[in-house]
């Protein structure tokens, strides 16, 4: 073996061996996909360390950013006296805006599932899913009312002296928490291990009023934990950046078109102040022939807008086009409220 690949394959090691003292449910979960798929269960968790191969195997110089940018986001929070809504776009290469599917899933372990740090248990949610991947990193909601979507952040130079859990694990993880910030920042948090790359999650709970959450996430080599800076939105904008947590240092490209999607976001609402469900879904349709445009279908750009999401949780409803949501009707509708069925 070259040095390299011997690098690669300690780091892949590292990685799984981690994964698996806590979360051995989902890699149960991940190799049953796999089988199902007809493809090699080592090819789809490399997927899912996704930034951990390519930020600490790559020397800072022939680190190339543009590989790195796989999933991106516009994500809009809102809260007024009667209206609360979390809506958000997915942003993917242009080449796999078809590959994702909604996984509605009611989930009992069996033994062999058990046995990690994070206890496995019974699971009702429905999510939105790429293909290939464990569901959880596009949002969902869940039995005990969680409702939940995902801001990847890219990192530009964080190197770590040890191989910490994937992101994508985390977030699979909160499709089976509680409706509990305590539960919830303790699957972020993941302690004595920690996160291995940097997201913002932003939440809401179904049964709870004027009350919209953003955790920031990033990985903290000074320990074995992981970072996380909580805030209450009333009405906020994230587009792949964060806004709270100091010293991390970011994919400089990706700043760029996130400030340009927050100043047009900025704009919407100067012109149109009040928080609602037909607000939302224009300012998530903008596009003006731009590359930085918030619904991304503009001929130049590598991510195009696979599909638009609206958590409605006054309404109890989760809305999803695949088209220009300011433009076109969306394709379904679902109610939030999960019914146990047994």
């Amino acid at each position: 073996m070259l040095p390299k690949q011997i690098k690669e394959k300690k780091n892949y090691e590292e990685c799984y061996n981690v994964t698996n003292l806590y979360f051995p449910q989902y890699i149960h979960e991940l190799k049953g996909i796999a089988e199902g798929a007809d493809v090699s269960f080592e090819k789809l968790f490399l997927i899912h360390m996704d930034e951990i191969i390519m930020i600490n195997n790559a020397e800072k110089e022939s680190y190339n950013e543009n590989d790195a940018r796989h999933f991106e986001s516009s994500t809009v929070l809102g809260i007024s006296n009667d209206t609360k809504i979390l809506g958000y776009n997915v942003d993917v290469l242009k080449e796999t805006t078809k590959y994702y599917y909604i996984v509605n899933a009611h989930i009992v372990p069996d033994e062999k599932e058990r046995g990690g740090y994070f206890e496995a248990r019974e699971e009702i949610w429905t999510s939105l899913t790429y293909a290939g991947m464990l569901s959880g990193y596009m949002g969902g909601f869940n039995y005990h009312g969680l409702a939940y979507t995902v801001n990847t952040v890219y990192s530009d130079t964080f190197k770590q002296t040890k191989i910490k859990i994937p992101r994508v694990f985390l977030t699979r993880a909160l499709l089976a928490s509680k409706d509990d910030i305590d539960e919830i920042e303790d699957i972020l948090k993941n302690f004595d291990v920690g996160t291995a790359d940097a997201f913002i999650v932003l939440f809401g709970f179904i049964n709870e009023n004027n009350t919209l959450y953003s955790i920031e996430v990033t990985p903290n080599d000074n320990d074995k934990s992981t970072t996380l800076r909580m805030s209450y939105k009333e009405n906020y904008f994230y587009a792949n950046r964060l806004m709270n947590t100091l010293n991390f240092e970011e994919l400089k490209n990706l700043l760029k078109t996130s400030n340009e999607r927050n100043t047009k976001y900025t704009k919407f609402f100067q012109d149109n102040s009040v928080i609602s469900f037909e607000n939302v879904k224009r300012m998530l349709g903008i596009a003006d022939f731009h590359k930085c445009q918030i619904y991304r279908d503009y001929e130049n750009d590598p991510m195009n807008t696979m599909i638009t999401v609206i958590f409605d949780f006054n309404e109890k409803t989760w809305t999803i086009w695949t088209k220009n949501p300011a433009l076109m009707p969306s394709i379904l509708k679902l109610s939030l409220e999960i019914h146990k069925i047994y």
